[in-house]
């Protein structure tokens, strides 16, 4: 089971700053990938919040199962 926690800001710098502060937790509480980087058209990510003005933090669960879209 696979399950995603999607932060999506207007800054890249706030988008790297959360992938840097959730990466140190790699291998605790679940988390098993983080990325960061430009919405465009990320597939795990709906419609309504892609372009290129917005960014996103990836948080990829082994424990859980959909996502949660977090506005930062």
């Amino acid at each position: 089971m696979t399950g995603y926690k999607i932060y999506i800001t207007k800054s890249a710098e706030v988008a790297h700053l959360l992938r840097d502060a959730v990466s140190a937790r790699l291998g605790q509480d679940g988390i098993k990938r983080v990325d960061s980087g430009c919405v465009c058209e990320d597939c795990r990510i709906p419609r309504l919040y892609h372009g290129e003005d917005n960014f996103y933090c990836a948080v990829e669960y082994d424990d859980r199962t959909g996502y949660e879209i977090v506005m930062a």
